[in-house]
């Protein structure tokens, strides 16, 4: 009963988004979900199997799909009326698997991969310490 329920509550959002997903449908859900208020757990609760038949098996042939999913993802999270750091930080983990995804099809090299990725990581470890530093102004 309430697998039903959130099933029909899950694809009741993303018909909301008028796209066709293979991949990154629930990030976008969920990221939709979002307000500031929400407390977040070290703990996974949330491990994804994926077997020989799964939809999510890698292979060439998905890699563009991948991707063109991970951009509408990415596009309609910078839509959505989110605050700067929730956005941030969604927007890295989607541009990492962009990356990747990118890498893996051969469309930019390892090098390529590599400094793509060190950009992120910098540019996310830059806006925790301006909104650490934004904090403690804050209650200063």
């Amino acid at each position: 009963m309430f697998l039903n329920s959130q099933k029909r509550f899950f694809y009741k959002k993303i018909q909301n988004f008028d796209y066709k997903f293979v991949y990154a449908e629930d990030m976008l859900v969920y990221i939709s979900l979002i307000n500031e208020k929400m407390i977040f757990i070290k703990d996974c609760l949330y491990n994804y199997i994926i077997h020989e038949s799964s939809i999510s098996k890698e292979n060439d042939e998905k890699y563009n799909i991948y991707l063109a999913n991970l951009d509408f993802t990415l596009s309609m999270i910078e839509k959505m009326d989110l605050s700067k750091n929730i956005l941030r930080y969604y927007s890295y983990f989607i541009k990492m698997n962009i990356y990747q995804f990118l890498y893996k099809s051969h469309k930019i090299s390892y090098l390529k991969y590599k400094f793509f990725k060190k950009k992120e990581k910098f540019k996310k470890i830059c806006y925790i310490l301006l909104f650490k530093i934004s904090r403690l102004r804050r209650y200063r």
